[in-house]
Parts: structure tokens; sequence; C-alpha cells
């Protein structure tokens, strides 16, 4: 989410230079990694997300982006069906300050806990974060949703029901 969110900041600021660099990865290297602390989990057990995302400002930006401000949430899709349940419904992360100097660093890492609902039905699922909002301030607040890609994918899970856990016990 936060590449995107890097990535929604930079089409905004891109537009308004005329001839200086053309793409997001003239302005940003950007490396991202997730990973679960389990590949199957059961019943109501926890679960842990930890996402490390690292953007490094290539060329100052034409325009000065003091921060930037993120809603998302955090879902499970199951890749049989295409059903999808909320995880995580809605957390914000703040982006300050925002790299804008060529060397500058935003480095950030997140450990997010979670746990399927209850009535979920057993399967294997895609841990994924969308967007439902951003925001960077460039003197005022710009909205940069529609920059943003619809989701990243985290990685996948094989899920089990309480359900399911019973009818294997009798």
């Amino acid at each position: 989410i936060l590449f995107s969110l890097i990535v929604a900041a930079s089409l905004i600021i891109l537009p308004q230079c005329k001839a200086q660099a053309l793409s997001v990865g003239d302005y940003f290297t950007i490396r991202y990694t997730a990973s679960l602390s389990q590949k199957q989990v059961s019943g109501s057990l926890p679960f842990l997300l930890d996402i490390t995302v690292e953007a490094i400002c290539k060329n100052d930006l034409p325009i000065s982006v003091s921060s930037a401000l993120i809603t998302g949430s955090i879902l499970a899709r199951n890749t049989t069906t295409g059903q999808s349940v909320d995880l995580i419904p809605s957390y914000a992360l703040d982006i300050s300050p925002f790299p804008n100097q060529a060397g500058e660093t935003y480095r950030a890492t997140q450990s997010l806990i979670l746990k399927f609902p209850s009535n979920c039905p057993s399967g294997s699922y895609s841990i994924i974060g969308e967007t439902i909002e951003a925001k960077v301030k460039a003197g005022i607040w710009i909205n940069v949703t529609t920059y943003l890609s619809t989701g990243i994918v985290f990685g996948s899970i094989d899920y089990s029901s309480d359900t399911a856990i019973s009818r294997q016990a009798k």
C-alpha cells in the first residue's frame, strides 16, 4: 500500500513537470517485502503479517510533499470461490516526512495481527492489502486514491474453520 501511495504522489507531481523525469521509477527505488508467520491456520488462531517497505528518492521532486496519509484494509480472498472476508477493515498509515530529495529514504515495518472471522469457510486464501483512501500534502491535501493499484497480494494461507476441525475430531 505504501508503494501505491508513493506511485500516486509521483503521478500527481509528474504532470506538473515539463521536461523532467517521466516515470515513478525516475524518482524512486522501491523495495517491498511481506511475510506471513504461518502457511496454515485453524479456527480463530491469530497469525502475523509482517510488511516492510523502503522508498529511496533518486531525484529531487519538483514540488514539496510534506506527508502522506493512507487508509487501507487487509482482506482474505478465497482462491477458489473469489469470496472475500475482512481481516482488518480499516487502518491508517501516516508517512511523514515524505522523501522529496535525492538520497532521502522512507522505511516502514508493520506487524499486523490477523484472524479469520468465525463464520469463514475453510480453503486457500490470498492475503491482500487494499487502499480505501490516499492523500498527499503538498501545501494542500490532494486525494490520490484513483492513482493507486486495486490491491497488493501479500501471500497465501490455508485456513481450516472451527467447523472443519470439529468434523475431523469425530
